[in-house]
């Protein structure tokens, strides 16, 4: 293996840090993105411990970075990192985050729930980022190569809504755009900031599918914020679907029942779940209860019986043919 073969496996693996976080590590977790900047003199690192809890960052096979923090801050510092162009998602879950990209302040928070941003920075840039004693913080960063958004580009039509936002995007000045994450996106930026598989590898793999699907919400959510009128609320509509389903997985979920809860007829609930996620709604909630089901039995060790029963089989037979339907592998071989 190579040493550059090693690093980019290394880089994979990703980085974590947990407990008391020092400002050494700190400096480790800039890496590459630590390169000195003419008349930006290298800093001089002490032991001092910045933060207390845990911090995660990973590069995914995708070309994604996934940053993930959970701590307190202990100490006032300032964090600096000159960073490559990039575009960046972000959901603050809890607290409070504030520095510099270039020459422009920012402020990322969630007031009252958690909150998603976004925001593209087209050219090589200082950010730093102004850590405050005692302050909670708990969010995910999401970040994507500039290039390789533009190399997707290229082969898209010029006039689908998705492309030329994202066109506009990468071409505009810098600027972070507020975008309200649902309960799902807030479900699956929990889990990356606290992942609980017993796999490495399947850690990995969770990790960087739960980043795409927050990262393609929040894509659509911006295209919806720019496109006003029967867009926006059909989009609305579609996101009062899924949420439904999810604050109620555990119940008994039948059409009408759910299109009663929402307001809509049934045939109209259909039409508009299906145009906005490519799925019909009772293969969304199928395909929900299997997630439940796989995760309880990779971090919680429950046997298949019992994962069939979660997902609302009554045959272990019919469950494993569906899971291995949704997922290329048997359920038994999850427990080898």
């Amino acid at each position: 293996m190579t040493q550059n073969t090693m690093k980019e496996a290394k880089r994979r693996k990703g980085l974590v840090y947990r407990d008391a976080i020092k400002e050494t590590n700190l400096y480790d977790l800039a890496g590459e993105s630590r390169v000195k900047v003419k008349n930006v003199p290298e800093p001089s690192v002490q032991n001092h411990t910045i933060l207390k809890g845990r911090i995660n960052s990973r590069d995914c096979c995708s070309r994604l970075n996934v940053h993930a923090t959970d701590s307190e801050e202990v100490r006032d510092y300032t964090a600096k990192a000159y960073l490559q162009p990039s575009v960046t998602f972000s959901i603050i879950l809890k607290g409070r985050v504030e520095g510099t990209m270039g020459d422009t302040p920012f402020v990322l928070e969630a007031n009252t729930q958690p909150t998603g941003y976004v925001w593209s920075m087209n050219d090589p840039m200082l950010w730093t980022r102004s850590i405050k004693k005692n302050m909670y913080v708990r969010k995910v960063n999401i970040s994507l190569p500039r290039d390789g958004l533009l190399a997707q580009l290229a082969g898209q039509k010029q006039d689908d809504p998705l492309s030329l936002y994202v066109r506009q995007l990468l071409m505009a000045p810098l600027q972070i755009y507020e975008w309200q994450p649902s309960k799902r996106a807030i479900a699956l930026a929990e889990q990356i900031v606290q992942p609980a598989c017993r796999f490495p590898l399947l850690d990995q793999f969770h990790t960087e599918s739960r980043a795409l699907e927050i990262v393609s919400e929040a894509l659509e959510s911006m295209v919806t914020q720019n496109h006003t009128g029967d867009t926006a609320e059909f989009a609305s509509k579609a996101q009062s679907i899924r949420d439904y389903i999810e604050d109620h997985l555990n119940e008994e979920l039948t059409l009408s029942h759910i299109s009663r809860a929402v307001g809509m007829a049934v045939n109209s609930m259909q039409r508009i779940f299906k145009a906005a996620y490519d799925m019909t709604v009772m293969d969304y909630i199928r395909e929900r209860r299997l997630e439940i089901a796989k995760t309880a039995m990779v971090q919680d060790g429950v046997t298949i019986a019992q994962a069939a029963y979660m997902a609302g089989y009554n045959s272990p037979a019919n469950f494993s043919t569906a899971f291995k339907r949704v997922y290329g592998m048997s359920p038994s071989s999850l427990r080898q």
